[in-house]
């Protein structure tokens, strides 16, 4: 029973954020949402748009008790990822989903990380987002030309004996989604762009007129390549899989000219014990919200790719704008999220561009699968302020 004003109204309202803007993945005990928000703080993070998908959720949910921040997580726009993954294990919680959250559980069918093949449910998700007015987000990835998910089909995942994941079971899907956004008109949102051709079919929408279409990349697709899987292992291992230099100089490059918006972390906490099993047995993913801004700094700003301010824009208006949270601020200041106005949210970060620093193999997260310890990166926050209060000081 999602309606357009509530879901707009339940981001304008404090009281329903949390410290992050990724996506959070795994019923495991690397992440709960209060570790997940001390990372978060420590880094900078004061608003997020995520799927929960956290064993303490899930299993508050299981014993039909939940706290106030737990009710209030579940009770986000962004976050039907924990309801739907229960009433689909098991249909006997959508009864206690409901009463606890006084809502319908409306995406049964919907998965944080597994692309949706059924095109007829796909453009039924498309034309219900228009009704909406909000957009829709997509994990691209073909599982059926997939050999081994979580590395690039090519020279390095041949060292391993594995077939990979090819550029094509993204280039495919990001075609076919495409052309039904256009159809439906829906807000359409590209997760986790990593191959040449989908920067490329982003910005050939766009110059044909539509619009409607934003893309996203992670630091560590415009950090990093396939290479990093040799010296990693596992801990490289991420859906979709690092690809060559030329893709990831294309993403760059898509930054650079606003064919690619936003700028989010993907954020896969998940346990040495996890990322120390066979690469093909372990889970893909990494930790992204305690390096991403020093990396877009390093690796985008100092090498002026980017400015500062455009920087900024893609890890904070611009997602702000892609999911309507900035509606209306003009008239009302308070509705203005990612933005710092007279009358706004005080959500600030104050942080030093310039201060080196070396990533340890510690963090605040309860998990360490990093594939950039040891890197010496540059910007360092000082202080986290989420509406008003200082939630974070070096």
């Amino acid at each position: 029973n999602l309606d357009k004003d509530a879901y707009k109204a339940r981001w304008m309202n404090p009281e329903t954020k949390h410290c992050l803007f990724s996506l959070c993945e795994g019923q495991n005990p690397a992440f709960t949402v209060s570790v997940g928000n001390q990372c978060a703080m420590l880094h900078g993070w004061v608003a997020d748009y995520d799927g929960v998908f956290t064993s303490d959720i899930i299993e508050a949910v299981k014993s039909k008790v939940l706290s106030d921040r737990e009710r209030r997580v579940l009770s986000m726009p962004g976050c039907v990822g924990v309801a739907s993954e229960l009433v689909q294990c098991a249909p006997e919680y959508r009864g206690i989903v409901e009463n606890l959250l006084g809502r319908t559980v409306i995406a049964d069918n919907l998965d944080h990380g597994i692309p949706i093949m059924n095109e007829k449910l796909l453009r039924e998700a498309m034309i219900k987002c228009k009704e909406l007015d909000v957009p829709i987000s997509l994990h691209e990835e073909d599982k059926t030309l997939i050999g081994q998910n979580g590395i690039n089909t090519g020279a390095i995942s041949a060292r391993y004996g594995l077939k990979g994941a090819p550029r094509e079971a993204e280039i495919s899907l990001v075609k076919r989604d495409i052309e039904i956004a256009k159809e439906t008109g829906v807000k359409l949102d590209i997760q986790h762009v990593s191959a040449k051709e989908t920067v490329e079919l982003i910005r050939k929408a766009r110059a044909e007129g539509y619009t409607n279409i934003y893309g996203e990349a992670t630091p560590h697709h415009f950090s990093l390549t396939e290479e990093a899987v040799m010296k990693w292992g596992p801990n490289a291992r991420m859906n979709p899989p690092l690809r060559s230099e030329i893709d990831r100089q294309a993403i760059i490059q898509g930054l650079k000219d606003g064919t690619i918006d936003m700028i989010a972390t993907d954020h896969a906490p998940h346990t040495k014990e996890e990322k120390s099993r066979p690469f093909q047995d372990a889970p893909s993913g990494i930790i992204g919200l305690e390096t991403a801004l020093a990396l877009g700094i390093t690796n985008l700003v100092k090498p002026e790719h980017l400015s500062m301010p455009e920087l900024l824009a893609k890890m904070t208006c611009n997602p702000a704008a892609c999911f309507g949270l900035d509606e209306g601020c003009e008239a009302d200041p308070a509705k203005a999220a990612g933005h710092l106005i007279k009358g706004g949210p005080a959500d600030i970060v104050l942080f030093d561009p310039d201060e080196q620093w070396t990533v340890g193999d510690t963090f605040a997260s309860k998990a360490c699968n990093s594939p950039f310890i040891g890197e010496s990166l540059t910007g360092k926050v000082k202080y986290t302020i989420c509406c008003g209060k200082i939630v974070y000081r070096d």
